[in-house]
């Protein structure tokens, strides 16, 4: 195959301007490629993302970053990219304030000696359950990542290191990969703690998941970054193009282009040809082997999911957006509140989340507040959706709106007058905006007959094809899209021969301890 080479480097074109694209670019640019990112959209990010309504910025991706705390392992990664370039990061105290009716509320916070002495508090005739509880969140914090280099390049001595540090969580990951959440809150005599893990995580998500976010917000390892996901990923962009990457905006793939068992480049909608001696496709995986690829290409991992939805379910999700007028400056950064039962185009919905941006004053306008429901459904609500005519849906949305228009009005107490909705964003939103699987914001689900956890990025018949995105390894993410970005880089180098170089600043990369009083 020709290459396409300028000034002597290869060329390395990426499909998809989203965290796991603009990762791979930036290291690749450390290793001397010319990289072009090329995207669909108007701006980079991919779900990764925010918009504007009415002049308010909503933000419309991290709730929160895993890889926060400088002393973690994805913080290097983080701090490469830029993402945490001269901004504010703002630790999370607590996963929620779960309200529980009567004016009563748990404050779940992030101190793990204060929340056992709370929930013991709450019910002592749970105190065993309590303490193995608390005792597996601790031994979750030795969770090891593969960050450095995939798990499939390292030799035998570096894969005996990678398992004795993961050792202490070895027989909590056994015992609890898959048994769901449903089932493990069972266990508490009280109904109540039960339930604040169900509404928090989802009681169809297996407790390895829940376990692995419970120990980062423990460890001061999951904040947020001041002005929101678009600015987040404008700080990567920066450092991509400083890194000598060229970026593409409004360029959506139509194909990925093959001869034989190599691509040689892409075409873009418009027509283009981009030649390439490597492809990255960070696209959706579903949306890349039934738009981009021949669909006989996606490698079984996918296919079984895919054709498997009782092992490997999916959520997609509502997001509602107000601005208010009100003081919610003493109001918890995040609040849960269990409802009567609603049917929302299939799926029954008992509990929503309200996030309060009162924290951030960078996104306040007019000394107006964001607020933003998350409000997770099944796929079933997608394909509803998807039939309905244009009108139907429309009314459908507004409808939902109304409706929690009201529920935030009453729970949180702020008058109907001093509460604007401002959005609503459906599964077919994010379906369309980012090509993601039946609106998906995160990717498949383990459950007791899931198998496999990870999937590497080589794809299998095409030599100089490389996968990279959070549907790599489940649950997926923010973490999932930056490190899977780096092993596609990482494999381009040793696809061509050459020594990765990475150029990231390690100050910590050793293990977290849980925060205590």
């Amino acid at each position: 195959m020709k290459e396409n080479t300028v000034n002597n480097k290869k060329k390395v074109v990426i499909v998809g301007a989203g965290v796991s694209g603009l990762a791979a670019g930036i290291y690749l640019c450390d290793n001397g490629y010319d990289v072009e990112i090329y995207e669909k959209h108007d701006i980079p990010g991919g779900e990764c993302t925010g918009w504007v309504r009415e002049g308010q910025y909503i933000d419309g991706c991290a709730h929160w970053i895993i890889g926060t705390n400088p002393n973690s392992q994805l913080y290097p990664l983080w701090e490469h990219v830029g993402a945490f370039k001269n901004t504010r990061i703002y630790k999370t105290e607590a996963l929620a304030s779960f309200d529980l009716g009567n004016g009563e509320s748990f404050f779940f916070g992030c101190d793990l000696n204060k929340l056992e002495k709370e929930l013991l508090e709450m019910s002592p005739k749970d105190k065993r359950a309590i303490r193995s509880f608390v005792r597996t969140i601790e031994a979750y914090t030795r969770t090891n990542i593969p960050v450095k280099k995939p798990l499939d390049h390292m030799n035998i001595f570096e894969l005996m290191v990678f398992g004795l540090q993961m050792l202490p969580m070895a027989i909590p990951f056994a015992k609890y990969r898959k048994v769901t959440v449903k089932e493990y809150a069972k266990r508490f005599k009280d109904p109540r703690i039960g339930r604040f893990l169900t509404r928090f995580m989802g009681e169809e998500y297996n407790m390895h998941s829940l376990f692995y976010v419970l120990q980062s917000f423990l460890t001061d390892n999951a904040g947020i970054t001041e002005g929101g996901s678009v600015k987040f990923v404008m700080r990567m962009v920066n450092t991509f193009k400083e890194a000598g990457g060229k970026l593409f905006l409004s360029s959506p793939t139509e194909k990925i282009v093959l001869e034989g068992n190599r691509t040689t480049g892409i075409q873009l909608e418009n027509g283009s040809f981009i030649p390439a001696d490597y492809v990255i496709c960070t696209a959706d995986v579903h949306h890349t082997f039934t738009k981009l690829l021949p669909n006989e290409l996606m490698p079984r991992f996918f296919k079984d999911r895919f054709e498997q939805k009782s092992a490997y379910p999916i959520r997609t999700a509502f997001q509602l957006s107000w601005q208010t007028t009100a003081d919610l400056d003493e109001k918890p950064r995040m609040m849960d509140f269990e409802i009567d039962p609603v049917d929302l185009c299939g799926t029954k919905v008992d509990c929503f989340a309200l996030r309060n941006f009162s924290f951030d004053k960078s996104l306040s306008r007019n000394h107006k507040t964001l607020l933003t429901a998350l409000i997770p459904v099944g796929e079933i609500t997608y394909d509803n959706l998807a039939a309905l005519s244009r009108e139907d849906y429309l009314a459908k949305k507004q409808e939902i709106g109304e409706y929690f228009t009201r529920l935030v009005s009453e729970r949180v107490g702020i008058p109907m007058d001093c509460l604007k909705l401002l959005d609503v964003a459906s599964p077919l939103t994010y379906n369309r905006y980012a090509n993601a699987y039946k609106g998906s914001y995160m990717s498949f689900i383990i459950t007791e007959k899931s198998k496999g956890l990870m999937i590497g990025n080589r794809l299998k018949g095409v030599k100089n094809l490389l996968l990279s995105g959070q549907w790599l390894m489940p649950p997926g993410g923010l973490p999932v899209a930056l490190f899977t970005g780096k092993h596609a880089a990482y494999n381009v180098c040793y696809l061509d021969k050459k020594k990765f170089i990475n150029k990231e600043k390690i100050k910590g990369g050793g293990f977290l301890k849980a925060r205590v009083a």
